[in-house]
């Protein structure tokens, strides 16, 4: 399920999202969930718990910066990489 899906099925605006996440723009946020702008990995994350785990953050950053951030994790927690 990706983000708008996710947004509508819980009848919450982008207005309402954007706000809820601390963004000063509804535009901004209409650019994040169409594609048009990029996430910032903080935000992504805030995402991910704003949404219970619905929405991965993985799921919305770009793949550079998903590869970077697993890196990071793999370093940080070896003992969890499978």
């Amino acid at each position: 399920m990706g983000l708008a899906e996710y947004r509508k099925t819980r009848g919450i605006s982008q207005e309402a999202a954007a706000a809820e996440l601390g963004l000063a723009s509804k535009g901004y946020f209409s650019r994040l969930e169409t594609g048009r702008a990029p996430w910032p990995i903080k935000l992504a994350l805030a995402v991910e718990v704003w949404s219970q785990g619905h929405i991965l953050a993985l799921s919305l950053i770009s793949d550079e910066d998903a590869a970077l951030l697993r890196a990071a994790i793999e370093r940080a927690y070896p003992e969890c990489v499978a």
